[in-house]
């Protein structure tokens, strides 16, 4: 069985991504068209367009370096919000606790967007065992993957398809951890911060209003990606998020000033 899957950034894709990646090298290109106007041999031709792919190669690559760098230091720890209930082999209830795929979505989404980073999912059943391929890609075009391969989970009491489902999204939430180099934290080992709900105070909410007039930030498209109509609705839950997304903005944009403000709110920062 073979299976892709855009990976979801569940607060969707904010308005702040960097700068488009650069075109391909224009003084190759330029050598290209000159050599189609001068009716340049075609072997001669093919090795200019192989040095161009093999420039744009690199390029891409070093885009995908630095677009990865960037994302590892501006995402947050993620909390652990699920506790593992399934029975040990004693008979006695795990007390594992771990995050689950979506809420390492919900903390990195906006940060890969930011770094205009996607990733995708592919899978393999074979022989009792499921193989899952997390692919990083960057916009410029290069990827990377990390692969994970066990044999499904034997507890009794679930069907064949209850046992695949289980196994496929272990391994999701496995591959996307390591393709990212994502840190987990035991730090909410409830998963539920009974203030996180609460609405930001005015002074949080003029920081923001504040930042996204100097930073040139698109208001709907902010607002949307973290499912809110206005920035009153945001609460302090998001608050680190939000942080989070608009100091990947003023690092973008090369804003000192932006930063700053941003670097010591997330200092600050509960």
């Amino acid at each position: 069985m073979s299976e892709g899957q855009q990976g979801s950034l569940v607060k969707g894709s904010p308005d702040l991504l960097p700068a488009a990646p650069a075109s391909e090298p224009s003084e190759i290109t330029g050598l290209i068209r000159l050599a189609i106007e001068r009716d340049l041999d075609v072997d001669k031709l093919e090795r200019l367009v192989a040095l161009r792919e093999r420039v744009m190669d690199r390029e891409a690559a070093a885009a995908f370096s630095d677009a990865i760098a960037r994302f590892q230091r501006n995402v947050p720890p993620i909390p652990f919000n699920r506790r593992n209930q399934h029975p040990r082999r004693d008979g006695a209830r795990s007390t594992d606790t771990y995050a689950d795929l979506e809420q390492i979505a919900r903390y990195a989404g906006p940060v890969l967007a930011a770094c205009n980073l996607s990733y995708s999912f592919d899978t393999e059943e074979r022989d009792g065992r499921l193989t899952t391929t997390c692919t990083v890609r960057h916009a410029a075009g290069h990827s990377q993957s990390a692969t994970i391969s066990f044999p499904f989970d034997s507890r009794a009491g679930m069907s064949e398809q209850q046992k695949v489902a289980s196994a496929n999204t272990y391994g999701r939430r496995y591959a996307l951890t390591n393709a990212l180099g994502l840190t987990t934290t035991e730090d909410d080992t409830d998963g539920q911060d009974p203030l996180a709900a609460e609405p930001l105070d005015a002074e949080q909410v003029g920081w923001i209003e504040e930042l996204l007039h100097d930073l040139h930030g698109d208001r709907a498209r902010f607002l949307a990606a973290l499912r809110a109509e206005t920035t009153g609705d945001l609460t302090r839950g998001q608050w680190r998020q939000i942080l989070t997304m608009l100091r990947a903005k003023a690092a973008e944009t090369q804003h000192a000033d932006a930063i700053a403000r941003v670097d010591k709110l997330l200092k600050e920062a509960p």
